[in-house]
């Protein structure tokens, strides 16, 4: 494995985002909105997986280029993988 799966990255992302006595569409907006922020400048303070993963495999490199469209779309696909 070169990197954790985007099932569980999805799973960490809805995890570690998780906002109490609201429903899902106001968290399906707040867990898009990181991934989208993500893909241009991946942080290590904010990285979705648990140490281990990060020391195992570190950190993704910035998706350059994207247009809105593209990570809405990607935000939306990794929403719905878990």
């Amino acid at each position: 494995m070169k990197a954790p799966t985007m099932r569980m990255v999805s799973m960490r992302l809805k995890m570690m985002i998780h906002i109490h006595n609201e429903d899902e569409d106001i968290q399906r907006k707040v867990v898009k909105a990181f991934i989208k922020e993500y893909i241009d400048d991946p942080n290590e303070d904010y990285v979705p997986c648990p140490p281990e993963m990060v020391e195992k495999f570190g950190v993704m490199t910035p998706v350059k280029g994207l247009t809105n469209a593209q990570k809405e779309a990607v935000a939306e696909w990794l929403w719905e993988q878990f």
